[in-house]
């Protein structure tokens, strides 16, 4: 077990006058000893005393002393028995990492990182290691809210996407840290990743709305871009182009042609009545 853990021990005691009380002795590595009154479980029928939050490492002595309910009090003291307690050697938990009020912001807003955190000894600090979307790094102090409850907050002044991660260390110098999380400052909620093509348009044809590389994108191989496509109306995955041409381009060669075969036709008639 260590240091900073739980132990239940238990004792069998009967006597024919019937138990008057059952004393758990505990010897500490220190040579301290304390007493504790064991109680009794009627259900298994049998003594126990739950022992909380060893604080020292070491080598723990104890032994149970029993008293009869008889006029005489007689007793009886069981040997001595050992467990070791060791240093403590497990990171906090962590329980959960979330953002409020929502992972999508508008710029100049504020968004709160908050995290849970247990652990068996103690919590020393709790930070949150930020990089905004220029690749600037900030190591910040989570400040402790409600117990086992810790929260940052974070004005967004940049653009683009932010990353995260927490990071915490107990009494004994444990570490632990959590996944890489992210959250975006925006200009337009409808707009995540500010590449000017709205998040249901490209979540509709299968896009990412927060990777804004893929408005440069030709998923159809015609040579308009997503951005392109989207702003005429197209669809991102059918080619939009016959010979290099679009159809709104194809509409208006259409309409040249007809129009110059119109001409030419009109003007041999003419030749022809004069």
């Amino acid at each position: 077990m260590e240091v900073g853990g739980d132990i239940t021990t238990y004792a069998e005691v009967t006597d024919d006058t019937g138990v008057y009380n059952v004393t758990l002795i505990i010897t500490k590595p220190n040579n301290e000893t304390e007493r504790y009154l064991m109680k009794f479980d009627k259900t298994k029928g049998r003594w126990y005393h739950t022992l909380t939050s060893f604080k020292n490492s070491g080598v723990y002595t104890y032994s149970v002393t029993a008293v009869d309910s008889s006029y005489l009090r007689n007793r009886c003291t069981s040997n001595n028995a050992t467990f070791l307690v060791t240093e403590d050697h497990t990171p906090p938990e962590l329980i959960d990492v979330w953002l409020t009020p929502e992972r999508e912001q508008i710029k100049g807003n504020e968004i709160q990182i908050y995290a849970i955190l247990y652990d068996n000894v103690g919590i020393k600090w709790v930070n949150v290691t930020i990089v905004d979307p220029n690749g600037g790094k900030t190591d910040n102090t989570m400040e402790k809210v409600e117990e086992n409850t810790y929260r940052f907050s974070e004005t967004l002044n940049l653009l683009g996407r932010y990353t995260f991660y927490v990071s915490a260390a107990d009494l004994a110098g444990n570490m632990k840290y959590s996944e890489l999380h992210d959250f975006w400052a925006t200009e337009n909620l409808n707009d995540t990743d500010n590449d000017h093509i709205p998040d249901w348009w490209e979540k509709r044809y299968g896009f990412d709305p927060y990777n804004p590389m893929d408005a440069k994108g030709d998923e159809d191989g015609d040579g308009y871009n997503e951005l392109t496509e989207y702003n005429e109306g197209l669809d991102p995955l059918q080619p939009d182009t016959v010979f290099g041409f679009s159809q709104n381009e194809l509409t208006v060669i259409s309409a040249v042609l007809i129009l110059f075969i119109l001409v030419i036709v009109l003007s041999l008639v003419a030749i022809r009545r004069s």
